[in-house]
């Protein structure tokens, strides 16, 4: 027997809108594989081949009002001349926990206040810059002094299509963008890698730019390393609305689609 044309129509169509559904809830490999070399074919390479190479371009941050640093101060000085005397037991267990609290904090004009040798400007200033100034200041007081500098308020913050958005810390001075998004639980299934928002503030401007981690040029990128206070935004790929209401739509659809073929087929018995 013959199949009524509206039969064959409609199951022509059911299956030509789960074929659409299945291809439009799937992500391409090219959209979430990173770093990709796009002069050489992955399959072409042979093992342990080198790709390419790349200037290591290590982070030149420069300090700004608000950020905090630990500053530890060494030299062959007598203990009990020390300018900064070693801390208790607590407060090495407090600072353990909440090392912001404990550092020296840069104030609006660009200063921080130290035991003895007091105010000292740092204020645009790289943290080894920042090292060079305070040995030769510390020179005039103990024996042959070496200074630690290092930063604590280096934060940053990830939102959007992450695993787990939220405010990050690291005392890494060179911090890869990678490693940020990494410690969020990386990019979603639907984030865009090719399209991910850096908010970046200076002490008189705010900049943003858009970075695409798929392409290994991204190493050349002043965004390869993170700055403190980064806000970094993953958007969403088109097809995450799709998937989130669209196959809720697209089954109410295909519920009403079979009760039209059963109404069609106890019709033409």
């Amino acid at each position: 027997m013959k199949k009524p044309p509206i039969t064959a129509f409609c199951m022509a169509y059911l299956a030509l809108v789960l074929f659409g559904l299945l291809m439009a809830s799937c992500v391409s490999n090219k959209k979430v594989t990173y770093l990709k070399n796009h002069e050489k074919s992955v399959r072409s390479v042979r093992p342990d081949t080198l790709l390419g190479t790349y200037e290591q371009a290590m982070l030149n941050y420069r300090l700004q009002t608000r950020d905090v640093l630990q500053i530890n101060i060494n030299s062959l000085t007598s203990a009990n001349f020390d300018i900064m005397p070693p801390r208790e037991m607590g407060m090495n267990q407090l600072a353990a926990r909440y090392p912001v609290l404990m550092g020296y904090n840069i104030d609006e004009y660009g200063f921080v206040s130290l035991p003895v040798i007091g105010a000292v400007q740092v204020r645009g200033l790289t943290v080894t810059e920042v090292r060079h100034r305070l040995d030769s200041i510390l020179e005039g007081y103990l024996d042959e002094p070496s200074s630690e500098v290092r930063l604590l308020s280096f934060r940053f913050t990830l939102l959007g299509q992450v695993s787990v958005a939220g405010e990050y810390y690291t005392y890494s001075p060179n911090f890869k963008f990678l490693d940020a998004l990494a410690m969020a639980g990386d990019v979603s299934e639907f984030g865009d890698r090719s399209r991910i928002k850096v908010v970046r503030s200076y002490e008189d401007r705010i900049e943003t730019a858009y970075v695409n981690i798929l392409d290994e040029q991204f190493i050349n990128s002043e965004y390869y390393y993170i700055w403190p206070n980064d806000l970094i935004i993953v958007e969403p790929l088109g097809v995450r609305p799709f998937k989130l209401y669209g196959i809720a739509n697209i089954g109410a659809a295909l519920g009403f689609l079979n009760l039209i073929l059963l109404i069609t087929t106890l019709t033409t018995r």
